[in-house]
């Protein structure tokens, strides 16, 4: 049971010619509902672990050291909350995945924002931007109705393609320094140009 408290890597990843794994790396306790994962969870996890490995090598300059990969669809891997009129909301630079599409991408979430202040701000002022720097079929989901929001652009891609795999890295990466450079800095200010709230 021991090897339970251990990531497994399965063989997509440890055959891989561009990816070489530190399992130490990883090896930490896992909580009750982390021990048993179904074979897309462990292929997610995976694949992120290699992705962080790889920017790693990169010497990224954003601090990810401790950036843990998760069974989810999504890695975040920058976020600020920003409070205004008494509401914590929560930014954050996610880089994204979806098996069934066989889509690779990279978002900007939005949590807590009901109003879409913070959405409404970022289009009025980085929509042109976004365009230009990041790519012309960049989406804008408002997602009205919800508490949420998103700025996302994907391609297709398919993460359990191992041969396809240094070429996926070299593209969030590259996508994800695009968003930064839009984004990161208005998103550091947003709690000191945001509006009050709309009556």
């Amino acid at each position: 049971l021991l090897n339970l408290y251990f990531i497994q890597l399965n063989d997509l990843l440890l055959n891989s010619p561009q990816v070489k794994l530190n399992l130490n790396s990883y090896s930490g306790y896992p909580s009750e509902n982390e021990i048993f994962l179904t074979k897309i969870q462990n292929d997610t996890r995976d694949y992120w672990i290699a992705f962080i490995e790889y920017l790693q090598k990169t010497n990224y300059p954003l601090n990810i050291s401790k950036i843990i990969p998760q069974k989810y669809h999504w890695l975040t891997i920058y976020s600020k909350t920003t409070c205004f009129n008494d509401n914590e909301s929560k930014i954050e630079f996610n880089l994204w995945l979806h098996s069934k599409k066989k889509l690779i991408g990279v978002e900007l979430f939005i949590s807590n924002d009901p109003d879409k202040l913070i959405f409404d701000f970022l289009k009025q002022n980085e929509y042109s931007n976004s365009l230009n720097l990041i790519n012309k079929d960049i989406q804008w989901e408002r997602m009205d109705g919800k508490r949420a929001s998103r700025i996302a652009y994907r391609i297709a891609g398919d993460f359990l393609e191992k041969n396809d795999l240094e070429k996926q890295f070299l593209w969030l990466k590259g996508y994800l320094e695009k968003f930064f450079s839009v984004f990161k800095k208005p998103v550091s200010y947003t709690h000191l140009t945001l509006p009050t709230k709309r009556i």
